[in-house]
């Protein structure tokens, strides 16, 4: 007859307590890491998420009542080399001048009449800035050139240098046939928020008055929340945009 003998069962007994206790350590540590993964997984599919979802919104293209693109590239600004970016005009009006090339013909005449008025824009908040295609080596060697000779005889406002062609792009301004922009007018708000967008065929200058009257407007209506008629200038009457209470605008035209 077989006989269990006490130490042996005692002896059994203590290795089934330790295989099951450490059993349960072992489901225990299997759990915590299984939970540390699941968690380390979401987290990191959340990160890849926001870094799409970045990447996407900084390739979208320009598009009116939205916000800007940002753009960082290097510039001139006052003869020396500097890197700018869309956040140094964080809380300004931005007056954004697509032209071109350097070296050019109506590409001066419209610069140097920015520059000349460019404490007018910065009275009333706005900054300008030039943007080309050009490297920043011929803005600085086109600047140095008398304006009596077809230069820019000592810019006031920064130039942009867009080697790349990146920013042209990104506000639609590239004229693909030439690879150089076109004559592009884009405001942006202190909100950073695109509000104009204007685009002139190579052949065709821009009015500087026309720029100043259009980022007067926006800041109008920004301010008083009415809208600005058409050849509207400061101090002109604008509208209540309401059924009834624009009525008192329109009372005042008269008929032809």
């Amino acid at each position: 007859m077989f006989v269990l003998s006490t130490r042996s069962l005692g002896a059994r007994f203590v290795n089934s307590a330790t295989v099951t206790a450490s059993l349960k350590l072992t489901q225990r540590k299997f759990s915590n890491s299984h939970t540390l993964y699941n968690n380390n997984f979401t987290t990191s599919i959340k990160e890849v998420s926001n870094i799409l979802k970045r990447k996407f919104e900084d390739t979208k293209p320009a598009r009116i009542a939205k916000p800007a693109p940002p753009w960082e590239a290097k510039a001139v600004v006052d003869g020396d080399v500097k890197t700018l970016s869309l956040k140094d005009f964080a809380s300004k009006y931005l007056v954004m001048v697509f032209y071109p090339l350097d070296f050019t013909f109506v590409c001066p005449t419209e610069l140097i009449a920015f520059s000349d008025r460019v404490q007018e824009f910065r009275d009333i908040n706005t900054e300008v800035v030039g943007i080309s295609c050009d490297s920043h080596h011929a803005h600085i060697a086109w600047d140095k050139i008398p304006r009596n000779q077809g230069g820019l005889g000592g810019i006031r406002i920064p130039l942009i240098s867009d080697l790349k062609k990146e920013i042209t792009k990104r506000y639609g301004c590239l004229f693909e046939e030439t690879g150089h922009p076109f004559r592009g007018t884009f405001i942006i708000d202190d909100k950073g928020t695109l509000r104009v967008a204007h685009i002139n065929d190579t052949e065709i200058g821009r009015s500087v008055d026309e720029t100043l009257r259009l980022v007067k407007a926006i800041q109008f209506a920004n301010v008083h929340g009415e809208v600005c008629p058409a050849n509207w200038k400061s101090g002109d009457r604008t509208i209540v945009p309401d059924p009834k209470k624009s009525k008192e605008y329109f009372a005042q035209l008269n008929d032809k």
